[in-house]
This record gives C-alpha cells, sequence and structure tokens, in this order.
C-alpha cells in the first residue's frame, strides 16, 4: 500500500495536481493499520506466552538479515569500483 501510495504522490506531484489529503495521503496513513493491529495483538498475547531458550538455528534466523544487507552492500561496491 505505501509503494502504491507513492507512486501516485510522485506523478501527482509531477503532473502538478497534488493536493494534501488526496488518495495518495490515505494509502499511506492506511497502511498502518495492520501495523496497529499486530502491535496490538503482540501486546494482548505478550504477557502470557512463555519464552523458551534459544536453539541454534534461531541465531542463524536471526543472523540472516544481515547477510542480505551484506550481500547488497557487496553487490553495490562491486558496481561501483568496475
Amino acid at each position: 500500500m505505501m509503494s502504491l501510495g507513492d507512486i501516485l504522490w510522485s506523478v501527482a506531484k509531477v503532473v502538478g495536481n497534488y493536493l494534501p489529503g488526496n488518495f495518495q495521503d490515505v494509502l499511506y496513513v492506511a497502511c498502518y493499520v495492520p501495523f496497529v493491529a499486530a502491535a496490538r495483538e503482540q501486546m494482548r498475547a505478550g504477557a502470557s506466552t512463555v519464552r523458551r531458550r534459544r536453539v541454534n538455528s534461531d541465531a542463524l534466523a536471526q543472523a540472516l538479515p544481515y547477510a542480505a544487507i551484506l550481500a547488497a552492500f557487496l553487490v553495490l561496491v562491486y558496481y561501483l569500483a568496475a
């Protein structure tokens, strides 16, 4: 929803008919509704969950986003150096 709102905002800005509060702004605000619902559910269920000890596969799963960022950085450096 945010990507669509960004595209529509860019088109409206380029064409020159952007007005604050249009459909683009509604999309920006509406994209936070699932985040709020998930946060509410997590806060509601957070007190009743029991923490279990971490397993090695959890540590690997937590490292995956950092590996992806490192890979993207290395590709960027490769293309800038070439």
